[in-house]
């Protein structure tokens, strides 16, 4: 084998060894990911609990139990929870729009400044449609 051909098969492992590294750094970070949102969502469906039995048992507001929903929300679209919890958590999120009147009434006089725009659209919607899916 000749010189070039020695430099050329170098080169070549260097960069299948860089590909390998750089794949091998994706999927670490890939994993560290999947945990934080693991992590993030049992918190969150635990906090979630806190704040029905706490609402249940009045020591809380509406106002709070729907900040609560839209620092949930927030998560999600900076994709710091997993699917699955998050649509337990809307769907939840629906019923106590919808079926219960302080809930309603609080909505409904919110100042909807305070909130994102997609997050009062996705409210709208559900008080619209009057179901949950």
């Amino acid at each position: 084998m000749k010189f070039p051909e020695v430099i050329e098969v170098l080169a070549n492992l260097a960069t299948a060894t860089t590909i390998v590294v750089l794949y091998l750094s994706i999927t670490q970070l890939n994993q560290a990911n999947e945990d934080a949102q693991l992590a993030n969502s049992i918190k969150v469906l635990d906090q979630g609990m806190q704040v029905e039995q706490d609402y249940q048992t009045g020591k809380i507001q509406a106002r709070q139990v729907l900040s609560f929903y839209y620092q949930v929300y927030l998560y999600q679209q900076n994709e710091r929870l997993l699917a699955e919890p998050f649509q337990a958590l809307n769907l939840s999120l629906c019923r106590f729009v919808l079926d219960d009147p302080r809930a309603r009434e609080f909505w409904q006089n919110a100042p909807k400044q305070y909130y994102t725009q997609s997050f009062v659209a996705f409210i709208d919607r559900m008080a619209r449609s009057k179901k949950c899916a």
